[in-house]
């Protein structure tokens, strides 16, 4: 079975994905632009721990929405 960040169009189904856990975020990080006090904007932890999961490190991410720019920041700290 393959690791969540080697996913391809042929073997997706193959790895097990739990729909059913349940990240257990405490405070939101305020550190960095993440202090940002725009409402629009999502907590850092939730790209911090999908882009690890879902990509392999020099990967493109496509962010269409940009907003405030957390995916981008995210990606350049964390990956």
């Amino acid at each position: 079975m393959g690791k969540f960040n080697d996913l391809d169009l042929e073997n997706w189904r193959e790895c097990e994905v739990n729909t059913d856990s349940l990240w257990l975020i405490g405070e939101r990080d305020k550190s960095g632009k993440h202090k940002n006090v725009y409402h629009g904007n999502f907590i850092p932890q939730i790209p911090q721990k999908l882009i690890p999961r879902y990509t392999k490190r020099n990967d493109g991410v496509f962010e269409p929405d940009r907003g405030s720019g957390m995916t981008v920041f995210v990606c350049i700290v964390y990956c």
